[in-house]
């Protein structure tokens, strides 16, 4: 008897990630009346480039809500992902110009 074993379960987690990103994004482009552009090849703009500090603050009180209500685990993955890259692209404040984190033992 031949064993059992699931192949390509990577691919399948990308598919599902980035099927849960375009519904979270649909819904927060409905719930904040954002719209999303095509790019010259046909993709949509990143949704993380048009919420505003508010929006990311209600998103983020939704995903901190202690399951109630529950939300699917892809959900709230790829809302953090949202939160997180919004997050990344906003002006650091107390970043100085030119500084470079360095990995080295020299360092």
């Amino acid at each position: 008897m031949a064993s059992f074993e699931v192949f390509k379960q990577g691919k399948l987690a990308d598919q599902l990630e980035e099927r849960a990103y375009e519904w979270c994004a649909w819904q927060i482009e409905e719930t904040f009346g954002l719209k999303r552009s095509k790019n010259e090849w046909g993709f949509e703009q990143p949704i993380e480039e048009l919420l505003n500090e508010e929006q990311v603050n209600a998103i983020e009180t939704y995903i901190e809500s202690d399951g109630i209500p529950w939300i699917e685990m892809y959900v709230r993955s790829a809302l953090q992902g949202i939160i997180d890259r919004w997050h990344m692209e906003q002006p650091n404040p107390d970043d100085d110009e030119g500084y470079e984190i360095s990995f080295s033992e020299d360092s």
